[in-house]
């Protein structure tokens, strides 16, 4: 009783400023402008079991821009163009819980005279940066919309995932030296009756290693020389989404059926054809029913039946490992908003 396998205190600041403009030089055009610091910092401290104790400091700076324009009352166009980073979450620095079972602290370390010393101020995992480029059109009715979106992300040091998992099943990232993402997205949205709306997106993407080396091959045997990966599509990121969503609202009553479609993506950064998740559809049912809005409170039930027609299938998988969905299930609801 009260064995302790870890214990430390993990520690966590986060102070972010930023500034937004939205100019109008008159009623058809509208730029935007914003501008991000951020400050963050991660430690750990009081570590019982190796006595490991840091403090690593991250400070951005993330600038926006967008312009707008609105051609007639149905048709706008726009396009932004932003830069963004994010710092490694504590677990890629330290993962301090496993420490029982053989994780160390991820910095720079001498192993100068027998004794592993850590050099805090130089972490192995970077933070990822992102610079991305969007354009789109929307048309929009009382009755239809639609929108098409292109974007292009080029990352520096995106963290991604390895393919491999950890003793407790959870995914091993780390940093990819340049990766891109390009690709369309595609929503629309119809009203059929007055209480019935067909509404969709689909994704069409390419995402891709442009230059990532690794010491280690398929199988996980060290190499002596980096194994280049560059071409090679990202782990866990499908080509192929789409979702379709049919609705009925009436009074009280909001009724809905999902459809959703993922298509294969790799479980590895190896183009291994082993290690590849199928495509999967599955279909989901939601019912919410507001049974009173008196004195200002509104109770609500919801039912909802995910995967409604039983479909086996796998939801994601880290390398080997195949992680299977739910089978049918149900989730009963009620919900009172003051």
């Amino acid at each position: 009783p009260d064995y302790h396998f870890y214990e430390y205190n993990g520690n966590k600041d986060i102070a972010s400023f930023f500034v937004h403009e939205l100019y109008r030089p008159d009623t058809s055009l509208s730029v935007m402008g914003s501008l991000q610091l951020v400050h963050n910092r991660y430690g750990i401290q009081n570590e019982k079991f190796l006595g490991n104790s840091f403090s690593v400091p991250y400070l951005f700076l993330n600038p926006r821009f967008g312009i707008n324009y609105n051609i007639d009352d149905h048709w706008n166009t726009y396009m932004s163009y932003g830069y963004t980073s994010r710092e490694p979450r504590l677990k890629n620095l330290y993962a301090a819980e496993y420490s029982p079972y053989g994780d160390t602290p991820q910095f720079r370390a001498d192993t100068a005279g027998g004794t592993i010393r850590y050099d805090f101020g130089s972490p192995l995992v970077k933070p990822e940066h992102l610079l991305n480029t969007e354009i789109g059109i929307h048309f929009r009715t009382p009755l239809v919309h639609i929108g098409a979106t292109l974007y292009w992300m080029e990352f520096t040091d995106e963290l991604i995932k390895s393919g491999q998992v950890d003793i407790f099943g959870q995914p091993v990232t780390g940093n990819a030296e340049r990766t891109r993402h390009i690709g369309i997205e595609i929503e629309t949205e119809a009203a059929l009756t007055s209480a019935v709306t067909l509404g969709g997106n689909l994704s069409l993407s390419r995402n891709r290693l442009v230059k990532h080396r690794v010491f280690e091959d398929a199988s996980g045997n060290s190499l002596t020389d980096p194994l280049s990966l560059d071409g090679n599509p990202i782990a866990g990121f499908p080509d192929f989404l789409a979702n379709l969503r049919l609705t009925y609202r009436k009074k009280s009553l909001t009724a809905s059926v999902l459809g959703k479609y993922i298509g294969p993506f790799y479980t590895d950064n190896f183009k291994n054809e082993k290690n590849k998740n199928d495509s999967y559809s599955v279909f989901n049912a939601e019912i919410l029913y507001i049974i009173s809005t008196a004195l200002d409170t509104e109770i609500s039930l919801r039912a909802e039946v995910r995967n409604i027609f039983n479909k086996l299938y796998f939801m994601s998988g880290e390398g080997e490992a195949f992680f299977p969905a739910a089978e049918r299930n149900y989730l009963l609801g009620i919900s009172v908003r003051i």
